[in-house]
């Protein structure tokens, strides 16, 4: 479990690795999502983990439901954290 940042300066809340597989979280104290809330994880390549890392990309939210958002990132509601680990 650690904290992830770039050389362009895109920081990442949390990134738990498990072998091949990376799970990036961005984490908002807010109910409302908005597109802006993403930035920082689509901007994060998945190559940067290796080539054959299965790289997963999260908002934790107080929002109450799981969904996807924009492309490859998933609204999950904050107490889901815990269960992805």
């Amino acid at each position: 479990m650690y904290f992830y940042r770039d050389s362009n300066g895109v920081e990442v809340d949390l990134a738990i690795n498990k072998g091949l597989s990376v799970s990036l979280y961005e984490i908002k104290a807010s109910k409302t999502i908005r597109p802006e809330m993403t930035r920082a994880l689509r901007l994060v390549d998945s190559n940067t983990f290796g080539e054959n890392a299965d790289v997963k990309k999260h908002l934790i939210s107080f929002h109450e439901n799981r969904f996807p958002l924009d492309g490859s990132v998933n609204a999950l509601p904050w107490w889901e954290l815990p269960e992805q680990w």
